[in-house]
């Protein structure tokens, strides 16, 4: 997925917001600890001791495929 986003201050810092589709997908939950590495242009961010790269993949294709039947579970 690929999204653009602008860069905000809040009070002294820089951030990005992500949209919830973007955490979704990366398995990131508020709270969470993330390892942040960073190169002249990018900047790469991974959950510390998060859940696996397989399993966010697993997750990400199994709520694609599923997701209106889950949106139906969800309603009752």
């Amino acid at each position: 997925m690929v999204i653009v986003r602008k860069v905000r201050r809040v009070g002294n810092s820089l951030m990005i917001p992500l949209p919830p589709e973007t955490l979704s997908e990366s398995g990131f939950v508020e709270g969470m600890e993330v390892e942040i590495s960073s190169r002249p242009g990018e900047v790469d961010m991974r959950p510390l001791n998060g859940p696996s790269p397989d399993l966010v993949e697993f997750a990400a294709r199994f709520t694609g495929r599923y997701r209106q039947a889950l949106t139906e579970l969800a309603k009752g």
